[in-house]
């Protein structure tokens, strides 16, 4: 299994899609889009200072690549807050992920260097997404998220199909002692936290990928789309290489 870079449309709207997930899904690019400068192109970030006429039309450009109408659903709070979406949204939830087995509900969420996960839980027909930035993921969200949706729709964490999408890799996240402090706590043993002179670097797709196999997901039914958000700026905004003056990607993903 892996994931795949997606085209489609006259307007060269680029998603990154895992095939494994048997729903409509996307995760966004930078390009396709008609935002400039800092935005360009497919900014999708209704809280930025770009232009909302550009941000609308990005957003009606990426809802028919991916198919459906995916509007941002999370107020995102940096937790482990996991919403349950039970009707089309009039407006955002508090929460740092979602879930829903309605098939008229589309989950969206965005994100411009945190680790973006996906769920398809086939045997119930329900999706979920969740926000796993530095904290999210030492607090356990990618856990939270399953454990939802195990109350609410009886699923099977061996069932479950998820993929990790394209957030800032180890290459690129560096940080100080307290934030890697709390990873060698919460993973002891595990090779996450990479010393780097007077920094380290951290491995935020492995942290995720063990939260979930040590929550009963199978190894194999896991994908990581390992693509650098800081590294690839040809197809991603980043928050930390463009000093918080960029755009913002969406995991978008609807029930099958």
């Amino acid at each position: 299994m892996s994931y795949q870079l997606r085209q489609h449309g006259p307007h060269g709207v680029t998603t990154v899609v895992f095939p494994h997930l048997q729903v409509p899904h996307g995760f966004s690019t930078r390009l396709g889009g008609v935002s400039q400068g800092s935005f360009s192109a497919l900014n999708l970030g209704w809280l930025t200072t770009d232009e909302r006429e550009a941000v609308s039309e990005n957003q009606a450009r990426f809802d028919e690549h991916v198919g459906f109408a995916a509007p941002p659903t999370l107020r995102m709070e940096h937790g482990v807050e996991v919403a349950v979406v039970e009707r089309p949204l009039e407006e955002r939830m508090v929460g740092d992920a979602c879930t829903t087995d309605n098939p008229a509900v589309g989950l969206s969420l965005t994100t411009a260097d945190c680790v973006p996960i996906l769920y398809h839980d086939p045997a119930n027909r329900a999706v979920a997404l969740a926000h796993a930035g530095w904290r999210g993921t030492v607090a356990g969200v990618a856990l939270t998220t399953l454990q939802t949706m195990q109350k609410h729709y009886r699923t099977r964490p061996e069932e479950v199909k998820v993929a990790i999408a394209p957030a800032i890799g180890p290459c690129c996240f560096e940080v100080d002692a307290d934030v890697a402090g709390p990873f060698e706590r919460r993973f002891p043993g595990e090779d996450l936290v990479v010393s780097a002179g007077t920094k380290w670097r951290i491995n935020l797709w492995r942290a995720n990928w063990l939260l979930l196999v040590r929550s009963g997901v199978r190894p194999d039914n896991i994908v990581v789309g390992d693509l650098c958000t800081a590294c690839r700026q040809d197809l991603f905004f980043s928050y930390r290489r463009d000093r918080g003056h960029t755009g913002r990607m969406v995991a978008a993903i609807l029930p099958g």
